[in-house]
């Protein structure tokens, strides 16, 4: 049994699932981040994102440790995975917004020069 009371057999298909579902240009940085790790027995930190059943988007945030037994093999890792979805999506609405806004700054910063440069006189 694991930390969450599955079998061996049942905690195998639960990672298979997980790793299936790992977004295609998130797995090789999250592999090389998980077998450093586990070669270096050091905690990680990362984030990633899913693909669920219906398409949709999930980001994660996962911290942990591998754990091994007394011989030293790898039992497997300890730690916390956190859906960070609403999270991200609101930084991107941010970063939008943000986008937007210096891009209006850069318009408005242009027509001031372009009238100074003309010598013409604002009508703000």
């Amino acid at each position: 049994m694991d930390s969450q009371g599955r079998s061996a057999n049942q905690a195998s298909h639960s990672e298979e699932r997980l790793l299936q579902a790992i977004y295609p240009e998130d797995c090789e940085r999250l592999a090389a981040i998980w077998e450093q790790a586990y070669k270096e027995h050091g905690p990680y930190d990362v984030q990633y994102r899913l693909v669920d059943p219906d398409g949709q988007i999930r980001h994660n945030y996962e911290i942990g440790r591998p754990e091994y037994d007394e011989s030293g093999r790898n039992r497997g890792h300890f730690g916390t995975t956190q859906d960070i979805t609403n999270r991200k999506l609101a930084e991107e609405a941010l970063w939008r917004k943000e986008q937007s806004l210096q891009s209006l700054t850069n318009s408005l910063e242009d027509q001031v020069g372009d009238r100074t440069a003309s010598g013409k006189e604002s009508s703000l």
